[in-house]
């Protein structure tokens, strides 16, 4: 190497290198900390909003009652399992019994049912044919 080359080359003596390295690995662990502290919150916040989802539902479900006329209505019922089963998937992720991972149960996806079927249904639940 030349003197000009020499003279704009620079090392960090290795107890700068270390120190360097140990900042790095600290700022990189305090970032996945955070990292997590922010997922559980909105984790949190997400298991609020589901709870309130479901209080609007059960009080739809309880005002709102299919005419005669409508085939088909909004199966609220399906939803609140389905709402049901996210909110246990969610707290089981956030606070787990065992090893995971766990297998999920499918959501429904679809909410409307034909007013025939929930007759039929009803009647069987109450005895009648």
């Amino acid at each position: 190497m030349d003197k000009t080359s020499q003279t704009h080359q620079r090392r960090l003596p290795k107890s700068g290198l270390a120190a360097l390295c140990i900042a790095t690995l600290m700022t990189t662990g305090h970032a996945y900390a955070s990292s997590e502290a922010f997922e559980r919150e909105q984790l949190m916040l997400i298991q609020k909003q589901l709870h309130n989802a479901e209080l609007l539902l059960k009080n739809a479900q309880k005002n709102i009652t299919p005419n005669e006329t409508t085939r088909f209505w909004f199966d609220y019922q399906r939803l609140e399992k389905d709402l049901q089963q996210i909110q246990l998937g969610v707290q089981n992720y956030l606070s787990p019994h065992r090893a995971q991972p766990r297998d999920s149960h499918d959501v429904a996806r679809s909410y409307s049912r034909d007013v025939r079927e929930v007759n039929a249904s009803m009647g069987a639940a109450n005895g009648t044919h």
